[in-house]
């Protein structure tokens, strides 16, 4: 009797400690994400209301860390630059290190997501490529109208895009994001899988947004479709860059 008791009890227990820390995790998280865009708030001070011009995803490699390209290199910057690279003078942080046994980044926060799984022998998948757990989402308008047109994008031309959104309503009638993030957590995959965001329509995770607030962001497919929002940002930052071809209204 007293074992079936305290069976039933860890059955009642279980869940609600499963939930307690995925709460846990995501406030660290959340954290993170503050204190990186405290910095990236001091980067854009210095440089004019700009965002960092770099991919979205890249692979950071050690020997890139030993030998970064010239400061007049574009193409070789965008296969440079990560998020760590890009805000180290602005982060009171450590810089991830190269771990030679496991071929991959170590550091400690706020580049890692607590749920980005790994230990301390072995990086996070995730953060053990790109130096970070976060998604840096301009990256995504950067490569897009790189692959268009070859173009050079200035970091004020990508600041003005986030800074100026609007949100208006899709051709569907739903309205799109009422903020662009600009930081979120990254995942190859399935963000749902971090931070149990729901099912494939209802992703979700944390971001950061260009106000400095965090909070939680649901990732719908539409948003890469021609009705959602990052559709239009790339959009608006082609025509902020008189791309040819770019026609019509965003909006």
């Amino acid at each position: 009797m007293v074992i079936s008791i305290i069976a039933v009890l860890i059955g009642i227990l279980l869940p609600a400690l499963g939930k307690a820390r995925e709460s846990a995790t995501r406030v660290v998280c959340m954290a993170n994400l503050r204190g990186i865009g405290q910095s990236l708030e001091i980067y854009r001070n210095d440089h004019d209301r700009a965002l960092p011009v770099m991919r979205e995803l890249w692979t950071a490699t050690r020997d890139e860390d030993e030998m970064p390209p010239a400061p007049d290199d574009y193409l070789g910057n965008l296969d440079y630059l990560t998020l760590p690279r890009a805000l180290e003078s602005y982060i009171d942080a450590p810089a991830p290190r190269w771990d030679p046994i496991e071929r991959g980044w170590s550091g400690v926060d706020p580049w890692t997501c607590p749920a980005d799984d790994g230990s301390e022998s072995e990086p996070p998948p995730f953060y053990a490529k790109y130096q970070t757990s976060y998604y840096y989402a301009p990256g995504l308008a950067v490569s897009g109208v790189y692959f268009l047109g070859q173009v050079e994008i200035r970091g004020r031309d990508l600041g003005t895009v986030w800074d100026g959104w609007t949100p208006v309503e899709g051709t569907d009638g739903r309205p799109t994001v009422s903020q662009l993030a600009i930081l979120m957590d990254g995942c190859a995959a399935d963000p749902g899988a971090w931070h149990q965001g729901g099912g494939v329509a209802s992703l979700g995770a944390n971001a950061l947004y260009g106000d400095g607030s965090v909070d939680w962001n649901i990732i719908d497919p539409q948003d890469i479709s021609e009705d959602g929002a990052m559709f239009r940002a790339l959009c608006r930052l082609a025509r902020v860059l008189n791309l040819p071809g770019i026609g019509g209204d965003c909006d």
